[in-house]
């Protein structure tokens, strides 16, 4: 099991790690503030750096924590894994296009659905406008004064002069 508190857009490096395995009957439970992968050569490194290793045995019986300030695991192979490793929202259109996988038509599906939802939002926003216009329009009209006094009737000033 592998947890990142917060990544890099570059999927590169990470804050507060936490790592728990169990292989050939030793559980291993590795946790640092922060971690980073490092390509040398054809090979790739997990470098963390001021955590600690919890080692146990699958019995219970047996426990060794070590602390370190950075402590490094190879974890793949090469330059042409981190490549590939780049995560679909950080590639380009053309190359999402080109390469169509399920990663990457599910990127281009919402690049899409983000641009569909703003025009759909500008066309809600315009009819909104014209109906709040109307609307505000109509009740202007309604409570205006010229429109209460009937045409036949005088105005005040003419039945003070009468």
């Amino acid at each position: 099991m592998f947890f990142l508190d917060k990544d890099s857009p570059d999927n590169k490096s990470g804050n507060n790690i936490f790592i728990s395995s169990i292989e050939g009957g030793k559980e291993t439970v590795t946790s640092a503030r922060t971690g980073r992968v490092v390509v040398q050569g054809d090979s790739q490194y997990l470098l963390l750096k001021n955590g600690q290793r919890l080692e146990g045995n699958a019995r219970g019986n047996e426990l060794k924590i070590s602390e370190f300030e950075e402590y490094g695991n190879r974890i793949g192979a090469g330059a042409a894994v981190v490549a590939e490793a780049a995560p679909a929202k950080a590639r380009s259109t053309f190359t999402l296009l080109t390469v169509p996988t399920a990663l990457h038509l599910g990127e281009l599906a919402w690049r899409m659905g983000l641009a569909l939802a703003a025009v759909n939002f500008v066309l809600i926003a315009m009819w909104l406008a014209k109906r709040h216009n109307n609307w505000t329009l109509r009740s202007l009209l309604r409570r205006s004064p010229r429109a209460q006094v009937p045409a036949h009737a005088p105005t005040p000033s003419a039945r003070a002069t009468a």
